[in-house]
């Protein structure tokens, strides 16, 4: 009988070690699961704050070096066409001036490419970059652009006309 007691002794004892370790397994197991879905959630929060810095600067930068790139006298102005501030970039191809107008609209910084002298349709232009808000003003010699994102980041960056100091 002290024989059988101690196969029962031996058996609960088994049970107990066998679920112990599938409790700690399961913790384990649960612990990993919780960690993971937390590091998921930063890395998605990092690469959409990413995302939107690089909209944000983005937008201003190519904005920028159209600016450079069309950097000569009477070649940049900033003009108010359809209740927006749009940038116009003037240049003369074979004899014909063609204007490339830069503007915000619906969410998008936009460029129309066409000849001179005619009434622009900006529901033509190329979409180029996702932006929340953008904004262009002449100052003088300088065009100052405003961009800002989903976030509330704002940038401004103020460009100086080397073609107004000639």
């Amino acid at each position: 009988m002290a024989d059988l007691d101690d196969k029962r002794v031996e058996s609960r004892s088994k049970l107990v070690n066998a679920a112990g370790t599938v409790v700690l397994i399961a913790l384990f197991a649960i612990s990993a699961l919780v960690l993971l879905s937390a590091g998921m959630q930063v890395y998605k929060n990092v690469v959409l704050a990413s995302n939107e810095n690089f909209e944000l600067r983005t937008s201003l930068s190519y904005v920028a070096t159209r600016i450079r790139q069309f950097d000569a006298s009477g070649s940049v102005d900033v003009v108010n066409l359809d209740g927006m501030n749009t940038l116009v970039l003037s240049e003369n191809f074979e004899g014909d001036i063609y204007n490339t107008l830069i503007y915000y609209k619906n969410g998008y910084l936009c460029e129309l490419t066409q000849a001179d002298g005619y009434e622009p349709d900006f529901d033509f232009g190329f979409e180029t970059i996702e932006i929340d808000d953008f904004s262009i003003e002449k100052q003088g010699n300088f065009i100052v652009l405003s961009a800002a994102n989903a976030s509330g980041d704002k940038e401004t960056l103020k460009l100086t006309l080397r073609s107004q100091n000639d």
